[in-house]
């Protein structure tokens, strides 16, 4: 039985993606990696990947270089935000008015009136980080209507 080492899951589309890469910095990656790694000439680096001989040159001495350079094939991705605005403005008087027990209603009420618009979702998710069982809904009475 005769082994073969050509890839039968790649197809011919996988391949192009690394041998002739769309995006600037990927081209650059590509061809330094083939250059150093794969120990390919760089005459036929550069000119596999686009390059004059002399731009493949300062390519790679950038690379060698510059620690910038190298860190910037590689980005680490920005975080968003590690805080949540609206809960932590309010956090504390939800939870002093869950201790109250009133519901979620009535504490988006109440609120509302110091000038804290704030969502029944976001109530719920303020009492369940504290530990806070749902309050359920006090019975509509009039002073729940508009």
């Amino acid at each position: 039985m005769q082994s073969s080492t050509v890839n039968q899951i790649s197809a011919p589309a996988d391949q192009n993606f690394f041998l002739s890469p769309q995006f600037p910095m990927q081209r650059q990656y590509e061809a330094l990696r083939a250059y150093i790694l794969d120990e390919e000439p760089s005459g036929e680096v550069a000119r596999r990947f686009g390059y004059s001989v002399g731009a493949f040159r300062v390519l790679c001495h950038q690379f060698r270089h510059s620690a910038e350079k190298r860190a910037s094939f590689f980005r680490q991705p920005q975080r968003g935000p590690q805080s949540t605005p609206a809960r932590d403005r309010v956090r504390e008087l939800a939870v002093a008015m869950r201790k109250r027990n009133l519901s979620v209603y009535d504490i988006q009420r109440e609120l509302a009136t110091t000038g804290h618009a704030i969502s029944i979702n976001t109530l719920t998710c303020c009492s369940a980080r504290r530990g806070s069982r749902a309050c359920p809904a006090a019975p509509m009475t009039s002073a729940h209507l508009p």
